[in-house]
C-alpha cells in the first residue's frame, strides 16, 4: 500500500503461529459429533434470544446494547449529529456539542485527537491550496469512517493516513491481518493477509457498502476475514 501516517499508539507484535489446541481432531463420527454439538446448543443458548424492532436476531444483554447504541449512531448521523468538523481551535471534531451520548464520545475520542494530528502534520507539507485540499479529503474520508466506528471500535483497531490518497486505513489483527481503506465514498478497499506453513494466504477487493447509513454494519463481513467474530 501507499505511504502512511501512523496513529500515535505503542506497536503490538502478534504471534501467527497455530495453537493446537485450535485444530479440531476428526475422531468421532460425525452422527456423534452432531448430537453433541445439537445439546450444547439446546442447552446453553436456550431462552438467551430476542428480537430487535427489525426482527434481527440477537443473543444476551451485551448484544442487546451494542444493537441500540449502533441504532442511535445511524440517528445521530443521519440528523447531522455525527459529522466531522475542524472547531476555532484546528482540532477535529466527529460530533456537535448536542451530542450528550457517552458511548458515542467515547467512540469519537480516539479519532477525534488522530485526526487532529494528521491535520496538524499536513498544514507543514506544502502550501495553503495543497493544505485546504488535504484537508478536505481527510474530513470526507472522516465522513465515511463515521459509519462503521461501531463496529470497529470491538475489535481494537490501528488506523493510520494514507498519505498519497488521504484515505483512513485500518489494520485488525486476529488469525491474520485485515486491513481496510476509507475514502471519500461508500466503497472500502480492502486486504487480508494470514501466514501459513508454506507461504502466505493474500485476498484483496472492494467492498460496496451502498450509501444507505444502516447498510454501515454489513463491515462485519469483512472484518470476520480476520478470525475474530468478537
Amino acid at each position: 500500500m501507499a505511504k502512511k501516517i501512523e496513529a500515535d499508539a505503542p506497536a503490538t507484535s502478534f504471534d501467527h503461529s497455530y495453537i493446537s489446541g485450535h485444530i479440531v481432531r476428526f475422531v468421532e463420527s460425525s452422527r456423534l459429533q452432531k448430537k453433541k454439538a445439537q445439546e450444547t446448543i439446546g442447552s446453553e443458548f436456550k431462552s438467551r434470544f430476542f428480537y430487535t424492532e427489525s426482527l434481527t436476531e440477537v443473543c444476551g444483554q451485551r448484544d442487546r446494547y451494542f444493537v441500540d447504541e449502533r441504532l442511535s449512531w445511524y440517528d445521530a448521523i443521519e440528523s447531522g449529529g455525527l459529522r466531522p468538523s475542524i472547531d476555532r481551535d484546528g482540532n477535529v471534531r466527529l460530533f456537535s456539542e448536542g451530542v450528550k451520548n457517552s458511548q458515542h464520545a467515547k467512540w469519537c475520542e480516539i479519532i477525534e485527537v488522530m485526526a487532529s494530528q494528521w491535520i496538524e502534520r499536513e498544514s507543514f507539507r506544502g502550501g495553503q491550496a495543497a493544505e485546504h485540499k488535504s484537508v478536505d479529503l481527510i474530513l470526507q474520508a472522516l465522513t465515511q469512517l463515521t459509519r462503521y466506528l461501531p463496529e470497529l471500535q470491538q475489535r481494537q483497531p490501528n488506523y493510520f493516513l494514507d498519505v498519497e490518497t488521504y484515505k483512513i486505513g485500518v489494520t485488525l489483527q486476529g488469525e491474520g491481518t485485515l486491513t481496510l481503506l476509507i475514502g471519500g465514498n461508500s466503497e472500502v478497499e480492502y486486504s487480508y493477509a494470514q501466514r501459513q506453513e508454506k507461504g502466505t494466504v493474500r485476498i484483496s477487493g472492494i467492498a460496496k457498502l451502498t450509501t444507505n447509513i444502516r447498510n454501515s454494519k454489513n463491515i462485519w463481513k469483512l472484518l470476520n476475514l480476520q478470525g475474530v467474530l468478537g
